[in-house]
């Protein structure tokens, strides 16, 4: 908005003032100080009329440039290719299309002639008015200037043409005369003829089809339609009227809104206002309160509002015309209820005095006493205000610290029926003809009017502050409290809060004809719409000031206003105030300032994007908002998006922005609504960045080259150093394992060689000379050579689990021993060893040392080491004390000897594999680094030092824990790796004869496949084959009966040959036991999962393997039997976990089942059926069950028929026919040969059983 002053312009862009002079001999300045017109053509261009010049504005540079000086310029008016300027007796004209300034020709005579205002009028001619003189009219196609005809006044202050070329003339001091189109004078009002405040017009305009007259003290003058004068005045002390009455000037914007320049009030906007504000007043004028804080109210039915004040006694006032009366009798009294009494008198409530009956005529009254004296006295003294309210034709209710009901025919005074003893704080929230309503802090009541009973109609919580209530149309009651706006519904009995974040306390509420909600709250007034569930906020621009709303008077029907009592005066709110949803704002740049110096918006195009360098000091972007109400005051929210995000509320239309990095980044705004809610955010520009010379894509993607060349290089030569280092090391450490490995093979060769020197000597011995060695002498030596083929196996075994301890699959099996027991029980196998070598074997045992949990086997194998260990290292003639002791939560086994001790040995790496010491001892490096395997997977620990005299102790630690934890493993130990002697299961089961059964070896080691095959020779054949695709041939033409095979075979190994016979339905009867070398627990639960019904490891023992085939072949047959009971065929039906045999008979079952009718029914229709060769069904049915295929059916068909014998009174006949069988006869033979009778005894033996079983007595 710019405004001209007799002292500069000034431009103000709704959050801060800025105003320009004119400054000696700088011509980028204003040509003068008093400013006659500012104006902004359609080119965007702002043109300021000075008494020294006319100039432009440069928006860009912030600067004014001059186009003339020394020349008043008073007026403007707008042409079709651009805008033309009056000064004295001269236009400019300015033409768009070239942008210069050219004089414009004038016939006539120009002397003295002042152009202040030009109007265009009808055709081709202006209206020009001549400050001091006459009205002029100027053609623009001939140029000629001449008197208007219609016009005989001078001294003309205003000029205005309306929409329908009506001519407005003010001559000085003679009020307006209006001139129709063609010339004739329609009217002329003065002071003296209307209503006009003054007879000096200085400007007029028009505004919704209502004429704006503005006048030298006299204020402003709306002249509608029907001639019909208002004024708006000041009148001091009356904050709703003009600050001054003197207006200079009227401009009406682009958005309808009337401004006024005053003479010395400033600028001043009018907006329509539904909502006024009464504050106090001196007293005895009509525009205002007695006193400002008003605390009851009460409308009669005259529709006069009656006014309680604070101190300032009692007020009336009339909607009609607007006007305020006091009473002085009153002043000082604060009146905190008023109602009716009569027609001619109200009843007064006061603080801290009796109440009074107050006559509205003569403003005289009489004392009223509620019940007595004391009574009275008791209640005026109290600490409770006093409410009285009307509720029908004759009852008064009084609440204060007590409930009365005053009867105003009868003069009496009685309570409410109920059984409290205490009704104080009640307050009347409203009443129906036969109900009314009253409230607490906490509860809500109904008073039966007929009877005056009493009772609670809802209860808030303990930590709810009831402020506010109102009853709608439809029952609900819409509760104010401290924690906000809820309401409740009587009918289903729900208590609702209703959700918002524009204030948490609630004051007061009134709810109006509208279904609108009324709502103080917090020094702010909002309005509820209950159908639509909206909010609106009400501020400053509609009217509404600041202020506490304690008390509020439901409207009535006669003024239809809503009044609202507040500390700071009192709010009324017109019955005409519109709800209507307004449009949403609208955000319009209106200025771009980089390091300050200005852009134009208009000069960014539709795009709105602007490029600013990335050394920028500030931005700065001006926002103005286009809605109904320009005067709210809002609340702008800022987003920057793009490499930096931000976000800001502010009351400050501009937004302000510090350095941003290089970029693309959109800006973009929103404002809070009358409701409560944001604007949709609208995108205002576009700013792009540019990054500096040295941040330019190329340059960086050069540099990013040349640093990728040189971190290049650089990393190439320090990874081709730590490759050389790398491969040093590897060198050094591949020839280290090389030789711990040389070293681990000459050992372990050493072990190896005794005992196999052991068994080659003996065996050739025997081979040589066993026809002449005696049977005890022969038994000697195989007996050696077990043995040491045993402690071969062991040591095998033991580099083998020191892998598995490694890769954590060695699985624990503690459980509680007494540890003293078992350490000696170890230590006595090592006695003759001991013994021989003249060593003596000491025990220092602690006493208090129970039972300790731990996996005994593994246990054993690291005492055993460490005896043999002192066993080796220790001298004769000396002693090794074994010994046990607590420490804290742990046991420790030592072993002490008097040997070498470990001044020959690295600590550090005695308990690594293959690491051996300086010495002469033989030893395979693995023995001590097994045992500390063992140990720390039991959660212990285990270690040596030198003793102090001589020789060394080794120890163990394992944790005092006395709880069992077996542990068990998917794999099934077939063999101990200790005695290398088979360990049979205590519940085998009962030898079965082989020589019945065929078996089939499946081993690619030709030796161990041929001594299989010899050692099973009391099976009735055993086949052969290499791998997995010659045995699935063997197994498709032989059929055997069971089948051991190897895992690692060429071809397919056995895993592939399990799944491939467990998935044939031909062949997944048959058991598989897989026979292998791989004895880890990966391998062992991949064989179970392709369905292996055996796993043994390999070396194992032959009659082991024997006893495992014997156990299958047993299970088979047990299987076989259970497969012949039909019942337990039934309940595999209900199972959900069946095997593919399992599957297989449950189908074959449900055929035969439903077609045993069917004389058709054999195998040539099951095999139709089941989808399965004759030969392939019949095997199946054979191996599963014993029996063929027929006598399967026919079992069926008994046990049917055995059923229906039972249950039913068919006849044999039928029964026969029933089961599918053709001839009776041939059904009783097949009857006789499963049951042992035929049909017709069988029943006879059922019925003679029935019969014996009723005479039991029970």
């Amino acid at each position: 908005m710019w405004i001209g002053t007799v002292s500069g312009l000034n431009c103000f862009d709704w959050s801060e003032m800025k105003s320009y002079y004119q400054v000696p001999d700088d011509p980028n300045t204003l040509p003068g100080n008093y400013i006659f017109f500012v104006v902004e053509d359609s080119l965007y261009n702002v043109w300021v009329g000075t008494n020294n010049g006319l100039a432009k504005y440069d928006k860009e540079k912030d600067i004014f440039i001059p186009i003339t000086q020394d020349k008043p310029f008073y007026s403007y008016v707008f042409t079709p290719d651009g805008i033309v300027f009056g000064g004295d007796g001269l236009f400019y004209q300015y033409t768009y299309q070239t942008q210069t300034v050219s004089v414009l020709p004038v016939k006539g005579d120009t002397s003295w002639k002042s152009f202040h205002r030009i109007i265009p009028w009808k055709d081709d001619n202006w209206l020009i008015s001549d400050r001091g003189g006459w009205v002029w009219s100027y053609n623009t196609v001939s140029h000629l200037l001449e008197k208007a005809f219609f016009c005989k006044e001078t001294n003309i202050a205003s000029l205005f043409v309306d929409d329908r070329g009506n001519i407005y003339v003010a001559p000085y001091m003679h009020g307006v005369i209006c001139y129709s189109v063609d010339g004739k004078e329609k009217w002329h009002l003065t002071d003296r003829n209307s209503d006009l405040s003054s007879n000096i017009v200085l400007d007029i305009q028009s505004k919704d089809g209502e004429l704006w007259i503005a006048t030298d003290g006299g204020g402003i003058n709306i002249l509608d339609e029907d001639m019909n004068i208002s004024t708006l005045l000041h009148i001091p002390g009356n904050v709703n009227s003009l600050p001054v009455n003197s207006i200079s000037c009227l401009y009406k914007d682009y958005d309808n809104n009337m401004w006024m320049g005053s003479v010395r009030g400033g600028v001043i906007g009018v907006k329509e206002a539904f909502i006024r504000t009464y504050k106090d007043a001196a007293l005895n004028t009509t525009y205002g309160l007695s006193e400002k804080t008003v605390i009851s109210l009460f409308e009669d039915e005259e529709g006069i509002l009656w006014i309680g004040t604070d101190g300032g006694g009692l007020n009336r006032y009339d909607p009609f015309n607007d006007t305020f009366r006091h009473y002085p009798d009153t002043y000082n009294e604060s009146i905190v209820f008023i109602t009716d009494y009569s027609n001619e008198e109200l009843l007064l409530f006061l603080y801290g005095k009796e109440p009074y009956l107050f006559n509205k005529k003569t403003g005289g009254h009489r004392p009223f006493v509620i019940v007595s004296p004391e009574i009275t006295r008791e209640i005026y003294n109290s600490l409770y205000i006093t409410y009285g309210n009307r509720v029908s034709e004759n009852k008064i209710y009084i609440l204060s610290n007590h409930a009365y009901i005053y009867d105003t025919e009868k003069k009496t005074f009685s309570s409410f029926k109920t059984d409290r003893s205490y009704l104080g704080g009640l307050i009347l929230l409203g009443f129906t003809q036969d109900k009314a309503f009253l409230f607490n802090k906490k509860e809500l009541f109904g008073v039966n009017k007929e009877n005056d009973s009493l009772s609670v109609i809802f209860s808030v919580s303990n930590n709810e502050t009831i402020r506010a209530v109102c009853r709608d149309k439809n029952g609900k009651f819409w509760l104010g409290t401290d924690n906000g706006l809820r309401y409740y519904d009587p009918e289903s009995d729900i208590y609702k809060k209703i959700e918002t974040q524009l204030f948490y306390s609630v004051s007061t509420l009134l709810l109006d004809d509208e279904d609108r909600l009324w709502i103080g709250a917090q020094n702010m007034l909002f309005s509820y719409h209950i159908q639509k569930d909206k909010f609106t906020i009400y501020g400053e621009s509609d009217g509404f000031l600041p202020n506490e709303l304690p008390f509020a008077y439901p409207p009535t029907s006669i003024a239809g206003n809503i009044y609202l009592g507040g500390v700071y005066g009192l709010v009324k709110v017109s019955k005409n105030i519109s709800m209507q949803e307004e449009y949403p704002p609208v955000f319009e740049l209106i200025d771009i300032l980089v390091n300050g110096k200005s852009v134009s918006p208009e000069l960014l195009g539709t795009s709105k994007t602007i490029k600013i360098p990335s050394d920028h000091s500030s931005i700065a972007i001006k926002v103005i908002t286009k809605e109904k109400d320009m005067f709210r005051k809002r609340i702008f929210q800022y987003r920057v998006v793009g490499p930096i995000n931000s976000y800001t509320e502010s009351y400050n239309p501009t937004l302000n922005l510090s350095t941003l990095m290089p970029g693309d980044y959109s800006i973009q705004v929103s404002c809070n609504t009358k409701n409560g809610d944001w604007s949709s955010c609208q995108e205002l520009l576009r700013i792009t960045v540019t990054p500096p010379w040295y941040k330019n894509t190329w340059i960086i993607a050069g540099m990013s080259v040349l640093l990728l060349g040189i971190v290049f290089i650089t990393i190439r030569s320090i990874i081709k150093r730590k490759e050389f280092e790398l491969t040093l090391q590897i060198k050094e450490h591949k020839q280290k394992s090389n030789e711990e490995r040389i070293r681990f093979l000459i050992n372990i060769s050493h072990e190896l060689r005794t005992p196999l020197t052991l068994i080659c000597a003996p065996l050739k011995r025997l081979l040589n000379t066993s026809s002449k060695i005696e049977p005890e002498v022969m038994t000697k030596q195989l007996t050696s050579v077990y043995n040491q083929a045993c402690q071969m196996k062991n040591l095998i075994n033991m580099v083998l689990d020191v892998n598995k301890v490694k890769e954590d699959k060695n699985i624990l099996h503690k459980k509680p021993y007494l540890l003293n027991d078992w350490v000696k029980s170890v230590c006595e196998d090592f006695k003759n060893e001991f013994e021989a070598k003249q060593i003596t074997l000491v025990y220092s045992l602690d006493n208090t040392i129970g039972m300790i949990s731990f996996d005994k086997p593994k246990c054993e194998i690291v005492l055993s080491n460490l005896l043999m260990n002192a066993l080796k290292f220790t001298f004769s003639d000396t002693r090794v004390t074994v010994s046990t002791l607590v420490i804290k939560d742990v046991v420790r086994i030592t072993v002490k000897d008097q040997g070498i001790g470990l001044n020959n040995v690295d600590i550090r790496k005695l308990f690594t594999p293959f690491y051996q010491g300086n010495h002469e001892q033989p030893g395979s490096g693995i023995g001590l680094s097994y045992a500390k395997a063992l140990v720390e997977i039991h959660g212990g620990k285990i270690g040596a030092f030198n003793n102090e005299d001589k020789g060394a102790s080794f120890y163990f630690e394992l944790p005092v824990n006395t709880e069992q934890e077996e542990t068990s493993d998917m794999a099934i130990q077939l063999y101990d790796n200790e005695n290398c002697i088979s360990i049979p299961e205590e519940n085998v089961m009962t030898q079965i004869l082989t020589e019945n059964y065929t078996v089939l070896i499946v081993e690619d080691k030709q030796e161990l496949r041929l001594f299989l095959k010899n050692e099973l020779w009391g099976f009735k054949a055993v086949y052969t084959a290499e791998d997995g695709i010659n045995a699935l041939d063997v197994i498709r033409n032989k059929r055997p009966d069971i089948i051991v095979s190897d895992i690692m075979m060429p071809g397919m190994d056995g895993f592939e040959l399990c799944k491939r016979i467990k998935q044939n339905i031909d062949t997944s009867h048959i058991p598989v036991i897989l026979l292998t070398a791989r004895t880890d627990s990966e391998s062992t639960q991949t064989g179970y999962n392709q369905g292996a019904d055996a796993y043994i490891g390999k070396p194992f023992e032959l009659d082991l393997l024997i006893s495992v085939i014997r156990n299958q072949l047993k299970n088979r047959e047990i299987i076989k039997q259970k497969y012949m009971n039909l019942g337990y065929v039934a309940e595999l039906r209900s199972s959900h976990q069946n095997n593919i045999d399992d599957e297989f008979l449950i189908k074959l079952s449900k055929v035969i089942n439903e077609n045993l009718n069917n004389p058709e029914l054999n195998i040539d229709f099951l095999t139709d059926k089941m989808a399965m060769s004759r030969t392939s069904l019949y095997n199946k049915i054979k191996a599963l069950t014993g029996i063929g295929a027929n006598d399967y059916i026919n079992r069926i068909r008994i046990e049917k028929a055995v059923q229906l014998l039972t249950d039913t009174q068919l006849s044999i006949t039928e029964i026969s026919e029933e089961v599918g069988f053709t001839y009776q006869r041939y059904f009783s033979t097949a009857f006789k040969q499963i049951k042992g009778v035929t049909p017709t005894q069988f029943r006879s033996d059922q019925k003679n059983k029935s019969t014996l079983e009723d005479r039991v007595p029970k």
